[in-house]
């Protein structure tokens, strides 16, 4: 579900893509599932679209990469870095 989901989005149905990747994610809470990895960069664009409240409950990987060079960058002091 979550590659049909996901393909979805890449070629333009981002509505219903959401959709279902939202389905996706209700079917993981009910399971247990606290948290869920959000590793593709249309899954939290597509949550978002549709205002799916369960978004909040995912983490983007893009995000906390992007997250984590922000909180390195400013641990460094003073250093050139390419």
């Amino acid at each position: 579900m979550v590659m049909e989901g996901t393909y979805r989005v890449k070629f333009g149905a981002i509505d219903e893509g959401g959709a279902i990747l939202d389905r996706c994610m209700v079917q993981m809470l009910q399971c247990g599932v606290e948290r869920v990895i959000l590793g593709c960069t249309e899954i939290p664009l597509a949550l978002a679209r549709i205002n799916s409240i369960y978004s909040v409950l995912g983490k983007g990987a893009t995000q906390a990469l992007a997250t984590s060079s922000v909180q390195w960058h400013a641990t460094q002091e003073n250093r050139n870095v390419a």
